[in-house]
């Protein structure tokens, strides 16, 4: 049995790709046996050295899965930084990495379409400014392959998105892996804390149903994300009914809804070690009521935080 090899990254840098394959490049056939038995974690830091270390993490995750290998990217305070648009720390290389042929007349058009807006800006600041000399200045700050670069790292930005999805925290091994370290808040967080205030939402069924639907489907979409958020956690999935029917036939339905449950967050990329399932039939009702409106609501599969 072949054991996996863990290889740590801190600023993602450009011997990334040595790093995968210890020595043979990305794509080559030759260095699939490694691939296959690695583990890369990133630190954070993926903007630090410009667009195209993005570009490269992105495409490893995608073929470190297809060759059994696994790559894992933290979200750092920079990449947060990017998509929320605080740009304090970003630096020109990481512009110019995204700028093409059109960039200034992306940045042209830009500047005529928020003109209004730009020349009182400027204007708040010093009013005796002319409009030609605020137009230079906006230019001057803002270079060539800044509205490209704006647009990928949106929250709905292709790279966005891609930082959405991965953890600021990994559990590896009994290693845990955090850009930064973790905050005093979350530390102190116990896990009754976490459960009283969970993230993660309830998927709720119809009357004698167990499968998933469109609704539900977008409830364990999210929780998919909370659970790449904060990869470390494990959580239980608990099935409960209404108090129609037998006990028996009850703990049967709702070992059917959180098995359900599970299977669809499995099939969102959620390690199926993570998540283990539990039914409680019509044993431990949500709502004590005995119509409809109470049957609904006990009817789902609870989600709980076992491990952080």
């Amino acid at each position: 049995m072949s054991t996996l090899r863990t290889v740590c990254i801190g600023l993602a840098a450009a011997a990334l790709t040595a790093c995968v394959t210890s020595g043979g490049s990305v794509g080559d056939p030759a260095s699939d046996n490694e691939a296959a038995n690695t583990l890369l974690t990133s630190l954070g830091g993926s903007t630090s050295s410009g667009g195209h270390v993005v570009d490269d993490l992105m495409r490893l995750q995608k073929e470190a899965a297809k060759r059994g290998g696994r790559v894992i990217v933290l979200t750092g305070n920079h990449e947060a930084m990017n998509v929320t648009g605080d740009l304090r720390y970003t630096v020109p290389g990481e512009f110019a990495a995204f700028a093409t042929s059109r960039s200034a007349e992306l940045r042209d058009r830009l500047y005529e379409a928020k003109k209004a807006d730009i020349e009182a800006q400027y204007r708040a600041k010093d009013p005796a400014l002319t409009s030609e000399a605020i137009r230079d200045a906006w230019m001057k700050a803002t270079p060539l392959g800044w509205v490209e670069q704006r647009l990928a790292w949106a929250p709905d930005g292709e790279i966005g998105k891609w930082v959405a999805r991965n953890p600021a925290v990994a559990l590896v091994d009994g290693n845990l892996f955090v850009h930064g370290g973790l905050s005093a808040e979350y530390s102190k967080l116990s896990i009754d804390d976490i459960n009283r205030n969970s993230p993660l939402r309830p998927v709720f069924y119809g009357f004698d149903l167990a499968e998933v639907d469109a609704e539900g489907q977008k409830v364990l979409q999210s929780n998919a994300d909370v659970l790449r958020k904060y990869s470390s956690w494990q959580i239980s999935i608990e099935g409960h009914c209404d108090e129609r029917g037998t006990a028996e036939y009850n703990l049967a339905l709702g070992e059917r809804r959180a098995v359900a449950a599970r299977n669809y967050l499995v099939s969102l990329g959620i390690s199926a070690d993570r998540v283990k399932t539990v039914s409680y039939g019509k044993e431990f009702p949500f709502d004590p009521g005995h119509d409809e409106g109470a049957w609904a609501k006990n009817r789902r599969s609870h989600f709980v935080v076992t491990a952080k």
